[in-house]
């Protein structure tokens, strides 16, 4: 498999929205060209993955991450890693994290990632414990708030777990 990595740029926006469209995953144009904005400013890197040419996945480093404890402890976080579903399970995935942790380690000693808590973010969760992610043990949050003993919450996206890697340089 010919694969290569490179930054996210204004190019690469419609071709993700499309392919992600192609199978249903909602992840509009605008998001993209956000991601590179945030990139030019230095707020945010991104990478997409190309199998002989071909848009394949994409993640994301967050410097200042909008996940409060990872924010005051000055952790950046690795968002929103997808890899097309015709891509997975070949290792693209694991690929986009070895990049992405190698950068963040010419920085940071430690990096976070959050994962759902649904049965779709099952193969994720199990790749990030894979990986040696251990989770920061403040528990579940539902959009950075905390949840505890005998809340209720409606499930979704925003319902997650976070966890945290220490890097070597």
């Amino acid at each position: 498999m010919d694969l290569t990595i490179e930054p996210l740029s204004f190019e690469h926006c419609a071709i993700l929205a499309d392919a992600f469209a192609q199978q249903s995953w909602r992840k509009p144009e605008q998001q993209y060209r956000q991601y590179v904005i945030e990139q030019n400013a230095g707020e945010r890197d991104c990478w997409v993955a190309l199998v002989e040419g071909q848009v394949a996945g994409y993640v994301t480093v967050k410097w200042a991450s909008p996940y409060a404890p990872f924010y005051e402890q000055g952790v950046p976080e690795i968002m929103d890693l997808n890899v097309l579903k015709r891509f997975q399970q070949q290792g693209i995935a694991t690929q986009l994290l070895d990049h992405a942790e190698s950068v963040v380690a010419r920085t940071h000693e430690v990096v976070g990632i959050g994962v759902g808590l649904i049965a779709d973010y099952g193969p994720a969760q199990a790749l990030y414990c894979r990986r040696g992610y251990i989770p920061d043990k403040r528990g579940i949050s539902v959009a950075g708030v905390f949840l505890t003993y005998g809340d209720s919450v409606v499930m979704g996206d925003d319902v997650a777990l976070y966890f945290t890697k220490p890097l070597s340089s």
